[in-house]
């Protein structure tokens, strides 16, 4: 860095605003505090602060508000929010405000502070560089810790390191692509690069921060947040400029925050509905399976009797089998982890659905013989009922036979990734993202739980499942 970052820290609790400043000035940073909105205020108009840390509770003027007042003084000050009291919803209001870099809860992990607002001042760097002098920064710009992409006549001109391992491409690869050849961006209409470069092209108003998936060139989806600037120019002639950031570790937190406080509520409702259904449910059964045995029941030869006593019973069962999957789904279930051959979990599901297979007349086939996968600290059993409804589902979309695919690999990181195809109908781009939300199916008899409780179970082993169709189906 060519000087010190000046950083401004809006806290009103003063014991943890100075313990926060007397580590920012050992780290060779400038840190002044402000206990209040109103203090904030009065220290930007005396200094040009580069990232402001800012406690969302303030005693006068509430956190997103000041921002917005901050930001008028100072276009290109960042935030670091900061609180002690994090909720979906603050966390959500807080990243999507203009110049929100980070959401920050307390206690406040210093290291990652420092890294963070290092990392914020070498992009600003960058930025700067850039404008004074292309030339002069380009080494730096290749060396830069995000990506970075400049686009000239539908062209790309300038691509660094960092960016090159985002996408898997090599330089002279992107290089070689026009800004209209590329497919590396997933879905997304209108295709967010080519749509701002248009507008800029025309003279219109470009965003100033855009969202993407992309295929990396190994096939690894990865999520992209770029940063738009057209205050460039490359040989003397404008030129659009992107920072890129991968941002899907933090998409996959924020998912994590979404799910967590969606099964914290069903933990909550389970507990209610055990006590409250479960008691009067065995009340109704005992008295089901009393007037069945009364002896004026059992010499009826009333049809509709009979059929009206089992309906009743099916339909109780079917309550008991939701309470169980609520169950499932709502406590921490406790994993016996041991050492497991996948490949025999795999046998194991081979050996249960052979009858089940033959009769529906599908074939499963097992891309896995020959190979020496490692052994995993897993629950085989969990893993088992994993798998099973994988099968069972693959089933239900074949109801007039076809194949089922198992394909397991190990990888260079020590993960195994296990795949399940089958040549069935597929699932709608509609539905494929509600699949593991409670109680959604496509079944007429579903309940909507099977993915819901694999997919808790695959997390609990520190894994994930993803869920794509095949151009075919």
């Amino acid at each position: 860095m060519s000087r010190k970052p000046n950083i401004l820290i809006v806290e009103d609790y003063f014991d943890f605003a100075d313990s926060v400043q007397s580590y920012l000035k050992m780290e060779d940073m400038n840190a002044e505090i402000a206990g209040s909105g109103t203090e904030a205020l009065a220290q930007c108009g005396k200094m040009v602060f580069d990232i402001a840390l800012v406690d969302i509770n303030l005693p006068d003027i509430q956190g997103d508000e000041l921002l917005d007042v901050l930001r008028e003084k100072n276009p290109r000050l960042e935030f670091i929010i900061i609180t002690g009291h994090a909720s979906l919803e603050s966390a959500l209001k807080a990243v999507r405000h203009k110049n929100v870099v980070a959401y920050e809860v307390k206690p406040i992990d210093m290291d990652r502070l420092r890294a963070l607002i290092q990392e914020i001042m070498a992009r600003k760097h960058v930025e700067n560089a850039l404008v004074e002098s292309e030339k002069r920064y380009r080494k730096l710009i290749e060396n830069a810790p995000m990506g970075i992409v400049v686009f000239q006549d539908r062209k790309h001109v300038l691509v660094n390191n960092r960016m090159a391992e985002i996408s898997g491409y090599t330089i002279d690869e992107l290089l070689s692509y026009s800004i209209d050849d590329t497919d590396m961006i997933i879905e997304s209409e209108p295709n967010p690069v080519i749509n701002n470069y248009d507008r800029w092209m025309n003279g219109e108003a470009i965003q100033k921060e855009i969202f993407a998936q992309i295929k990396r060139k190994d096939g690894a989806v990865r999520t992209l947040r770029g940063r738009i600037t057209s205050d460039i120019e490359v040989e003397g002639r404008p030129a659009l400029m992107f920072f890129v950031e991968d941002i899907t570790e933090q998409e996959k937190i924020r998912e994590n925050m979404v799910r967590s406080e969606k099964f914290s509520v069903i933990a909550q409702l389970t507990m209610g509905l055990h006590h409250e259904i479960r008691n009067p449910l065995a009340i109704i059964t005992a008295h089901v399976q009393t007037l069945l045995g009364h002896p004026v029941v059992m010499k009826t030869d009333d049809e509709d009797l009979a059929h009206s006593a089992d309906v009743i019973n099916q339909q109780i069962s079917r309550i008991v089998s939701i309470l169980n999957s609520l169950s499932l789904l709502g406590k921490e279930t406790k994993l016996s982890l041991e050492p497991t051959n996948i490949l025999k979990v795999i046998e194991r599901i081979e050996e249960m659905f052979a009858p089940k297979l033959k009769k529906s007349k599908v074939v499963l086939t097992c891309d896995c013989n020959g190979k020496d996968i490692s052994d995993t600290l897993a629950d085989e059993g969990r893993l088992l009922q994993v798998f099973a409804n994988f099968v069972f589902n693959s089933l239900d979309s074949m109801p007039d036979g076809g194949e089922i695919n198992i394909g397991v690999s190990e990888n260079s990181d020590n993960t195994i990734t296990i795949s399940f195809s089958d040549t069935g109908c597929g699932i709608s781009k509609s539905d494929i993202n509600k699949v593991f939300t409670p109680f959604f199916s496509t079944k007429h008899d579903g309940m909507g739980m099977g993915l819901t409780v694999s997919n808790s179970i695959i997390q609990e082993h520190k894994g994930s499942i993803r869920i794509s169709n095949r151009e075919s189906g």
